[in-house]
């Protein structure tokens, strides 16, 4: 809309029609009266319009960029959809994301929930044939279209204890209206037919109408058995008269005895039929006939008047079905007991009349007129006498076994589905037509709706709120923290502040975004409670994005904590935002969210933040808080309620719930208050407290003393009330559930519990084997208070709220001798065992086997296009814990459809806990310890793309012969999506020595150290969070993340005793404690320290030519100062963790020359004399070796150190004390000596090389190569020869156990060797030339290969005794290379023998240095001395040429950096001097052309990345830092690498810069919440004129050389893509690192 209306103003002046909103918008098309036209008949825009399209012209590209913006940050896996509009497109933000805690909240449960009324006995066979056909049809489709489907049918199973309370009629009234508040579509069926039903005595009667009832009633016996049964409760407000239970003046009613049981029965029902008469006559005398009607209609009647009748006939005609049953010629039969259960026929005859009379008044009047034709749904069908069809015994009236009956309950079954379905159908589209369906709007209404019921009887805590107040109202840039104890009153504080905050903030428009944490399924997960906080703010201050699901959570918490700090930027001084997050403590721990990194701490001023939590140090919150908010003040303890709050909230309560107490009764409730002064504690007693009534006796007002036995008493209650077995098995399941279970699935689950059903069972069998609904309605209504509806997998589902009934339940519950038992009733419904028709075996309490459906919801893999999350997460968990480990792999682990399901809808660590879980239940098991490997293998890939699943598999798989595996990948093989499969093994088989593979960092991990016991690594990574990570070694579990606590983490070290972690940033040393929090800070910015003394008690750091102890404990420096003694002193060696080393008595160091070693005595305080351990090399020795101290280690016996060079890599063991040299063993010239490290026992040296790790035997002074690597490994430990960590440019840290035997890989590379070491491409694309390794242990020897790419076969093949380290092709029968002992040689790739040596040897590290020039004919490379080049005819090998640069360059002292030689087709070269200036090289003419010395690209600090040279020899480009001016701060520079142009005819620079401005400016401008930057990592000659960049925006660019000028910007990666040359094609090849 935005774009048409600057494209109708500014493209046609005033001659279209202005959009919709447009200036002048009702004016005729030639303009508004007045107005000028030009000479072509535009109209002449006025200056106020000109100015007012300059100013929508510039409002347009401002929301151009911000859009822009907004669609880099949303980096997510799968195709991202963003839809961005100007709220004011859209219309006012509804209060409900405005956090308005007073509007009217509407419902948003995607239930249907349908109430069936009937009578009971003459539509046993509808109701049992609906539940066994129609409703498991109906919960199907439901079930497709996201919706749960419920159904209360309350005329079954109702126990003794339901009819002794008389609440039934009650609670089927209650859930009625509960079905019309929740239902989607339809929500009342009803069955009515021939019989008017069971009018019941009421419950309660208000004492003035029951006085005035009883004064008219003549008969004795009537008055008497009033008097008996109802007692008058003056606790009730208003008074009333309560119907005694029945089981009080008749015992034996609820008795064992049958007998008993019997004549209690019949007495109750000639008492109680005499009461009801009694009321009838006489109600409508003393009240009236409209006040009488309840006293006479029967319970069927009430259902339909509230039901249908209350209805208009449009809501009746869309939620309400009369399903009408004519028995024809009914009332012709005779009266018997087999009629009476179809119609009234039996008794006196005025009663008799009466019911059909009001039966005949509701069908034929009351119904017709009030539900649509369309929703009266009728059958006609025969009575059935008994014997009727000869040769079959049959009963009187419906009777299945008869075929036209049999007819009849099929289309009774089929117009049912139909008639429900199509009504859920049209609600459902009405629904998302009408109503805010976007689960955004649900996720803040029900937070808004949780606190409209916390608020509802909230009274005191004046002083809270008042310290609330304050903080809100008065300048702070810190979250505010209410904390207490479990049960405080935190949650209600939290809502009534919520609701107060538009009034304290009353001259400002607040945002009050409130979540209670835990109570939904997007408010108990990190990530989607980020989601939807940022969401919600951005919509608010102006902005719909709709942020898709995130695949892999755990992978984008970094990218949501960034956002929402840029969200709350968005908050304005008239419009803040106030973020309010209750119970911290309910987050689930997973992606380490109690740590709290995520939570912002320094605010602006428009914004708020008020949290809440529990004090116990196990939630982690309260702690993390301390160490983030240092300040007292922004912490608010809740106090303990005082007196008059105290008895102000009873008031209330009370007044609520329309109930007060005696003067002795609220007694005890204050006093036992005073006791435990815990809110929790006053509701529960008040809950108590509201069942006395005032005539109860002293012993049935008694009170517990703690809230455990207040809990564990109101259990106790529930157990005699509704069944010991029954109460206890359904808190059961409810409290072993994972995340609780909704109301349907709880009822199935009990369903299937025999144990359950033979106790409900007792007395009376119900036509269909299933719990009947009633018990567990009533049970939830006794629990209702207690018991939270929370989201959990998509499901609203019921869970305890108050940890204290979740600990008591368990206790109680869940012990060992029953936990299996609940678990296996779990396992069997997520599994759907049970389901689908599939019968299950039972044997009742007099010992009868039989199979019966229980009618259980199915449990497919998915529902329609949705997934079955709940299955999916439940179900392995379950299995696992039930001890069915066979089916946990047949269904779950060893199930290939299942785990991709599991994968695509919620993340790869979800699977890798079921593993980790089976693994502890099945520790020897082959196939579960394989598929954990591979997926602990597969992880990072997984994340990337679950869709990889199969191809992972097969790979990783690839040749084993288990059968449960082989089975495995048979299903994998037949997985139907494409996806790569190579023919040859590329990936690290499972089963070998790695443990876990964790996958936390998103770059390269750079530190690593691990605890004395072995139990605990961390490690650090330079990654967007600069992430420190504590792990836990036993099961890979990440335990603490600390982030953004200093620039740069690159190393990590446990210091005192392990209490501490020292960490290496970019410009200070942190000591930090285990909790995160900054113990202290060294500003340490250069110079070398090293953790030393007992327990790692004291940290040494030295800088120039002294050091210092310090306490490690407490950072303070000790009295030691360490100085030199030897003359002349000499400098340390600046930091570098490979050359010092410390231990409890010792430290060794070594001199900035990395020559020398000195020993300091940590006891003494002292250093030893600089020894000599490698000779500095002669100054005009160009050939001599230059070997250095490149490592140093000390033996854990203290009595000796290690020192080695990376040239031969020999290990030089000395003698601490004597300084006097041990011995020697030999190196291996390809390792590179750093970071040694021995093993605790002294019998093992290793330390990291290459993409694996060395060991030296230091008995048998044996080498060899373990754990390889994908990647280049940076880091390695252990503390038993057992159990090692390794830390890899892959971002991964994996754990070893190096006591398991090497999975050995069958890939192409150990089918030639072990290893290949380099290739080198010819000029037929089907040919390559290999180095292989032979084995992993020689690296010098191996074979020189020529190999078929299309025939996968080798051609040809020779032994090298010695590798070479380059090679070029000459062309495809010649090779070109460098080998070990500097020599060039050339090789016939057909002979495969050496047909020409080079005259002389090449300079030292000079593997970069060597091309080939002059169309093949010369080869160059650099003189010895590296002070000039050095050209060789190709097929003599003899030296050609020598050219050198000018004498001044010559001369100095510096020689060329080989890496920087760049040559072009034209036979240009130049090169630069370390440090100094680069030589320009005609190779044509043998001579040196142009020295360039401009300080801009020359001076000591400017980097030669990399050099270009177009084929016309016309310009140099050369990647180097360059300083610009930061936009943020005058005066000050920003240094970025770009690509400078030097002009080499002109021999000048031609000040010209490849750097993109627009973006520079940007990124340094503007808040880069990315840190994005225009610096180039790698770039890539494309042709003459253009050369394209890598940035660390991860960003391409195309750049015209000659011009200078940006040509495009290819976008699209998450990482930094490497450029891959390639001149035939017209493509850009990319390597992208996913």
């Amino acid at each position: 809309m935005y774009r048409q209306y600057l494209a109708d103003i500014m493209g046609s002046g005033g001659s279209k029609k202005p959009a919709k909103g447009a200036p002048n918008g009702g004016a005729p098309p030639g303009g508004a009266p007045g107005t000028q036209t030009t000479p072509d008949g535009k109209r002449k825009l006025t200056e106020e319009e000109k100015a007012k399209r300059q100013k929508l012209l510039d409002d347009y590209k401002l929301l151009e960029e911000k859009i822009k913006e907004t669609m880099k940050l949303l980096t997510v896996r799968e195709k991202t959809r963003v839809n961005m509009k100007r709220i004011t497109d859209s219309g006012p933000v509804s209060p409900i994301l405005q956090g308005d805690i007073s509007v009217d909240v509407p419902t948003t449960a995607k239930i249907v929930r349908i109430f069936t009324s009937s009578t009971f006995t003459d539509t046993m066979h509808e109701r049992n044939v609906w539940m066994s056909e129609a409703y498991p049809r109906v919960k199907t489709f439901c079930q497709e279209l996201g919706y749960e489907f419920q159904v209360v049918d309350m005329r079954w199973g109702v126990r003794d204890e339901a009819m002794d309370d008389h609440s039934t009629t009650d609670l089927c009234l209650k859930e009625l209206q509960l079905c019309q508040k929740l239902s989607t579509g339809p929500n009342f069926v009803t069955l009515l037919s021939h019989k008017y039903g069971y009018r019941s005595l009421t419950r309660e009667i208000d004492a003035e109408e029951f006085e005035k009832i009883f004064a008219v009633i003549e008969s004795i016996e009537a008055k008497e058995l009033l008097k008996k049964w109802y007692r008058k409760d003056n606790n009730a407000v208003p008074p009333m008269y309560l119907l005694s239970p029945i089981s009080k003046h008749l015992p034996d009613f609820l008795s064992s005895d049958k007998d008993a049981s019997k004549e209690a029965k019949t007495k109750w029902w000639q008492e109680s039929d005499t009461m009801q008469e009694a009321l009838e006559s006489s109600a409508e005398q003393a009240l009236g006939v409209e006040a009488a009607k309840k006293y006479i209609i029967s319970v069927t009647e009430k259902e339909i008047q509230m039901g249908l009748l209350s209805l208009d006939k449009e809501k009746a005609g869309k939620s309400c079905l009369w399903f009408n049953r004519v028995i024809k010629n009914i009332e012709k039969e005779e009266a018997s007991y087999q009629l009476s259960r179809y119609m009234e026929c039996l008794g006196p005859e005025k009663k008799v009349q009466k019911a059909q009379h009001l039966l005949a008044d509701l069908k034929q009047r009351q119904i017709v007129d009030r539900l649509p034709e369309k929703n009266i749904i009728s059958y006609s069908v025969s009575w059935t006498d008994k014997g009727s069809m000869s040769g079959e015994v049959k009963q009187d009236g419906i009777n299945p076994g008869v075929t036209e009956h049999k007819k009849y309950l099929k289309k009774l079954v089929d117009d049912f589905v139909k008639a429900v379905t199509d009504m859920i159908t049209a609600s459902i589209k009405e629904r998302e037509a009408s109503s805010n369906t976007d689960p955004l709007f649900t996720e803040c209404l029900q937070h808004i709706r949780f606190s409209q019921q916390k608020c509802a009887n909230f009274h005191g805590r004046e002083t809270t709120l008042e310290k609330i107040k304050t903080y809100l109202t008065t300048p702070n840039a810190k979250p505010l923290v209410i904390h207490g104890m479990s049960g405080c009153g935190k949650t209600s504080i939290m809502a009534m502040a919520a609701k107060l905050v538009p009034s304290w903030m009353n001259n400002t428009e607040p945002v009050v975004v409130i979540r209670f944490l835990g109570t939904t399924p997007d408010s108990s997960n990190i990530n989607s409670l980020l989601m939807s906080i940022i969401q919600q703010i951005n919509i608010i201050y102006g902005y719909h994005i709709d942020v898709p699901e995130i695949v892999d959570r755990g992978k984008d918490l970094t990218d949501l904590m960034k956002e929402l700090q840029f969200a709350l930027r968005h908050a304005r001084p008239s419009r803040p935002v106030v973020l309010m997050l209750d119970s911290l403590d309910q987050l689930d721990p997973t992606n380490n969210a109690r740590a709290l990194q995520w939570l912002p701490t320094v605010l602006n001023a428009s914004v708020k933040i008020i949290v809440s939590t529990l004090e116990d140090d196990v939630y982690e919150c309260f702690p993390k808080l301390q160490q983030k908010l240092k300040n007292p003040s922004l912490f608010v303890p809740v106090p303990v309620l005082e007196k008059k709050d105290v008895n102000n909230i009873l008031d209330s309560w009370l007044k609520s719930n329309k109930r007060t107490l005696t003067t002795d009764q609220r007694s005890i409730v204050t006093k036992a208050f005073d006791q435990c002064p815990i809110p929790l504690f006053l509701k529960l007693s008040f809950d108590e407290a509201c069942k006395w009534n005032s005539f109860s006796s002293a012993d049935d007002t008694r009170l517990q003393a703690t809230v455990r036995d207040s809990i564990n008493m109101l259990y106790s209650r529930l157990e005699v009330r509704h069944g010991e077995i029954f109460v206890s098995h359904a808190l059961g399941y409810l409290t072993t559930a994972t995340s609780g279970l909704s109301e349907s699935e709880l009822e199935d689950v009990l369903s299937c519990d025999d144990v359950v059903l033979n106790d409900v069972y007792m007395y009376w069998t119900p036509p269909i084997r299933r719990l009947p609904p009633l018990l567990l309605v009533r049970l939830r209504t006794d629990l209702q208070e207690y018991i939270v509806e929370r989201g959990a997998d998509g499901v609203r589902v019921m869970y305890w709220y108050h940890r204290q009934f979740i600990e008591a339940a368990r206790s109680r519950y869940c012990g060992d001798k029953i936990i299996r038992h609940l678990h296996t009733g779990l396992a069997e419904f997520f599994s759907g065992t049970w389901s689908k028709g599939n019968k299950k075996p039972y044997t009742d309490r007099s010992g009868k086997s039989g199979l019966e459906d229980r009618h259980v919801a199915g449990q497919p893999m998915k529902y329609g296009d949705t997934y079955n999350v709940r299955k999916l997460n439940n179900l392995p968990f379950h299995r696992i814990m039930a001890g069915h480990l066979e089916e946990v792999k047949v269904e779950c682990l060893v199930n290939f459809h299942f785990l991709l399901a599991k994968l695509v809808a919620t993340s790869v660590r979800n699977m890798i806990y079921d593993y980790q879980a089976a693994k502890k239940e099945l520790p020897q098991d082959y196939a579960i310890e394989m598929l954990n490997d591979c997926m602990q293998l597969s992880q990072q890939a997984l994340i990337y793309d679950p869709y990889q699943l199969a191809p992972q598999i097969l790979i990783r798989l690839a040749g084993e012969q288990n059968p449960e595996l082989a089975d495995f990948r048979s299903q994998c093989k037949k997985y139907p999506a494409p996806y790569l499969l190579p023919d040859k093994d590329i990936l690290i088989k499972p089963g070998g020595q790695m443990v876990y593979m964790l996958s936390e960092h998103t770059s390269a991990v750079t530190g690593l150290d691990m605890t004395k016991d072995g139990k605990t690594i961390v490690t650090c990574a330079d990654d967007d969070e600069q992430s420190v990570k504590i792990w836990k070694v036993e099961d890979g579990t990440l335990i603490k993340s600390f982030n953004k606590l200093g620039e740069s983490p690159d190393r990590v070290t446990f210091i005192a005793n392990d209490t501490l972690i020292l960490v290496e940033y970019a410009k200070n040393l942190k000591a930090l404690q285990l909790s995160g929090e900054v113990a202290y800070t060294f500003n340490h910015t250069s110079g070398a320290y090293t953790p030393a003394g007992k327990d790692r008690s004291l940290l040494a750091i030295f800088k120039g030519k002294v050091g210092a102890l310090f306490d490690a404990f407490t950072g303070k420096k000790t009295e030691v100062t360490l100085l030199q003694r030897s003359k002349p002193m000499r400098n340390i060696a600046p930091d570098n963790t490979s050359i010092i080393a410390g231990c409890e008595k010792y430290i060794v160091l070594v001199d900035e020359d990395w020559y020398r070693v000195s020993v300091v005595d940590i006891e003494k305080g002292t250093m030893t004399d600089w020894l000599v351990i490698f000779e500095p090399p002669p100054p005009d020795d160009d050939e001599a070796d230059d070997k250095n101290v490149d490592a140093v280690a000390i033996t854990p016996d203290q009595k000796s150190f290690v020192v080695s060079n990376c040239m031969d890599n020999d290990l030089h063991f000395y003698n601490i004390e004597t300084l006097q040299k041990i011995r020697v063993i030999k190196g291996n010239e390809k390792d590179f000596c750093e970071t040694y490290r021995f093993t605790p026992d002294g019998r093992h040296l290793y330390f990291k090389h290459d993409n694996s790790v060395v060991v030296y035997d230091l008995d048998k002074e044996e080498r060899r190569v373990i754990l390889p690597h994908p990647s280049s490994v940076n880091g390695v430990i252990c503390q038993s020869w057992k159990t090692l960590a390794t830390i890899s440019e892959d971002t991964a840290v994996r754990i070893w156990d190096i006591t398991k035997p090497e999975k050995q890989q069958q890939t192409e590379s150990s089918s030639l060797g072990q290893k290949i070491m380099d290739f080198c491409l010819l000029s037929n694309p089907r040919y390559v030339v290999l180095t292989v390794r032979k084995d992993k242990n020689e690296t010098n020897t191996g074979y020189l290969m020529v190999y078929d790419l299309a025939t996968k076969k080798v051609v040809h093949k020779a032994a090298m005794p010695d590798m070479p380290v380059t090679m070029k092709s000459l062309d495809d029968k010649e090779l070109l290379m460098l080998t070990n002992n500097r020599k060039l040689k050339t090789i016939n790739l057909i002979s495969m023998k050496v047909t020409n040596v080079f005259q002389g040897k090449l300079c030292k590290y000079c593997s970069d240095a060597v091309e080939i020039i002059k169309d093949g004919k010369e080869v160059l490379t650099m003189t010895r001395g590296k002070k000039g080049l050095k050209t060789y005819d190709r097929k003599t090998g003899k030296t050609k040429a020598i050219i050198y640069p000018p004498s001044d360059v010559r001369e100095l002292s510096q020689r060329f950096d080989t890496s920087t030689l760049t040559v072009s087709k034209c036979n240009t070269c130049a090169c630069r001097v370390e440090d100094g200036p680069i030589v320009v090289f005609d190779l044509q003419k043998n001579v040196c052309a142009h020295v360039i010395r401009d300080q801009l690209l020359t001076s000591e600090d400017k980097m030669f990345w990399a050099g270009f040279i177009p084929s016309d020899g016309s310009i140099l480009a050369i990647q180097t830092e360059q300083d610009l001016p930061n936009p943020k701060k005058k005066a000050d520079t920003v240094s970025v690498t770009s690509v400078a142009i030097y002009d080499l005819k002109k021999e000048e620079f031609a000040s010209r810069w490849l750097v993109d401005q627009e973006y520079f400016q940007k990124y340094h401008s503007q808040q880069n919440r990315k840190g994005l930057d225009v610096s180039v990592d790698n770039s890539m000659l494309l042709d003459d004129d253009r050369l394209v960049t890598s940035s660390d925006d991860f960003i391409l660019r195309v750049w015209n050389l000659k011009t200078g000028e940006l040509i495009k910007r290819l976008e699209g990666h998450r990482t930094a893509p490497k450029l891959v040359s390639h001149e035939k094609s017209p493509l850009l090849p990319v390597n992208c690192r996913v």
